[in-house]
């Protein structure tokens, strides 16, 4: 892939669930380079926490990842990894971020840097009284 590719953040969708369980699946690349200490679920396990979020998604609740967003080809609205926060200390307004790119496809094309931008912009226009943001990488 040599093309420039326009991303998105947005909800995972009704319609996401079977790529995101094949592009989240134990079996997926990008699990050797993430954290060690991150774990990673079964297949079994996917495949419940899968129809736990098609349940969610069905009963009508939006935003199933909570504080995660899915980072979509612009254009062909593919997976193609996730963003994510979470607080690292909510009384001292210290909130880490992290991002996954899960097709290695994608890999080495700035793509996690460009959703990380965005994510960071989403991020302090909803929480603007934060006092730090971290990033721990791998």
């Amino acid at each position: 892939m040599n093309k420039s590719i326009n991303i998105i953040l947005r909800k995972l969708e009704i319609k996401d669930l079977g790529d995101y369980f094949y592009w989240y699946h134990p079996s997926r690349e990008f699990h050797r380079f993430n954290g060690p200490y991150y774990k990673k679920a079964t297949e079994d396990e996917l495949k419940n926490y899968i129809e736990e979020l098609k349940i969610k998604l069905q009963n009508g609740e939006i935003n199933v990842l909570k504080d995660n967003k899915i980072i979509a080809d612009k254009d062909t609205d593919d997976i193609i990894g996730q963003v994510n926060w979470y607080w690292k200390s909510e009384e001292t307004l210290w909130m880490e971020i992290g991002v996954v790119i899960f097709n290695e496809n994608y890999w080495g094309l700035g793509i996690g840097y460009e959703a990380l931008t965005l994510w960071i912009d989403e991020i302090f226009e909803k929480n603007p009284k934060l006092v730090r943001l971290g990033l721990s990488t791998w």
